[in-house]
């Protein structure tokens, strides 16, 4: 009989991770599937301290290599064959809706598919611990597939594990090369909270400008010039920002080389382009202050990112326990 896992890729439990609320989820999920695993890339005494807690809980010791899709077949081949799974990042959060839905899956073997999205809505911290606020508002069905996530699939023995040009994402699929196969859209109801620190969330955006400057649905998508785009890409190349540990490094220095910082800042003042809330995020970030939500939010309207002012409407924050970052 199928069993439903609730699995996690993580580093020392999410200890100094941004945004991590991985030992909440253990914690106030474990009992409601039948099994979880934790793949941890950098375990330590304390984190399994924490583990040893969770009654149903297999840790996996898998030391990090840089590459997140060698932690997804790690993951995967501790999933015995026909269990599905629910493949989580130690930011993520998947609603009761989402778990009641994956349990019905696991109880119907006559499905025609093996695996399914589901939307996402973002939350930000507003002070650096446990109050986070929802700056998207909940998808609707004209979102879909954009903002959601292949996240519940089927263990088979043709799993297959796509990376994005970033490394950073991870797409499940059953057919070798190919991102593409025919999967159901989930209901918006089926969601799941992603939870990000604002220091985090400005480096995952500024992270997706150099890894894709010429990607077809990209933040630099018709909104350069073909010479634009090639300088950008020569950029990229010549101070190696491929390498998303060196562009992390430089950019929370605040210390862009000068000709990359000057042709950012050549899009300042366009209001709606992605290349201006590069600007806007990158200055943000110089500023070293994480606590001006609202200042954060006028930055990434400036782009297409659709934000719900959750300030300006004073929905309460949701509160998650989670660890510090180790922010510097």
């Amino acid at each position: 009989m199928s069993q439903l896992a609730l699995t996690y890729i993580t580093m020392n439990a999410g200890d100094g991770i941004p945004g991590s609320i991985l030992k909440h989820c253990l914690t106030t999920l474990h009992n409601k599937v039948d099994y979880c695993v934790v793949v941890d890339g950098q375990l330590t005494p304390q984190a399994m301290d924490f583990y040893k807690t969770i009654p149903n809980l297999t840790v996996i010791n898998s030391p990090w290599t840089g590459r997140h899709v060698e932690q997804y077949h790690v993951r995967n081949e501790a999933i015995p064959i026909g269990d599905w799974v629910l493949c989580m990042d130690c930011d993520e959060l998947p609603s009761d809706q989402l778990i009641h839905v994956a349990r019905q899956l696991v109880q119907n073997h006559q499905l025609p598919y093996n695996i399914c999205y589901s939307p996402s809505i973002t939350y930000l911290a507003i002070d650096g611990t446990n109050n986070f606020i929802r700056i998207q508002e909940p998808p609707t069905v004209e979102d879909f597939p954009r903002r959601s996530k292949r996240l519940l699939y089927k263990r088979q023995e043709n799993n297959y594990f796509i990376s994005s040009p970033c490394g950073k994402h991870v797409t499940p699929t059953h057919i070798k090369g190919n991102s593409l196969d025919e999967v159901p859209i989930g209901s918006k109801d089926y969601i799941h909270y992603h939870f990000k620190t604002i220091e985090s969330f400005i480096l995952n955006e500024c992270i997706y400008v150099v890894s894709n400057p010429r990607h077809e649905s990209g933040p630099g998508a018709r909104q350069l010039t073909q010479e634009q785009e090639n300088t950008l890409v020569d950029l990229v190349t010549k101070y190696d920002y491929k390498n998303t540990s060196k562009f992390i490094e430089d950019t929370k220095k605040g210390q862009w080389p000068s000709d990359f910082r000057d042709f950012v800042y050549q899009f300042k003042g366009h209001l709606g382009q992605s290349m201006s809330k590069f600007y806007y995020l990158y200055e943000f970030l110089r500023k070293k202050d994480f606590t001006n939500i609202k200042e954060l939010i006028s930055c990434i309207s400036l782009g297409f990112i659709p934000v719900y002012d959750s300030v300006i409407n004073k929905e309460p924050p949701l509160v998650i326990p989670r660890t510090p970052s180790i922010w510097q």
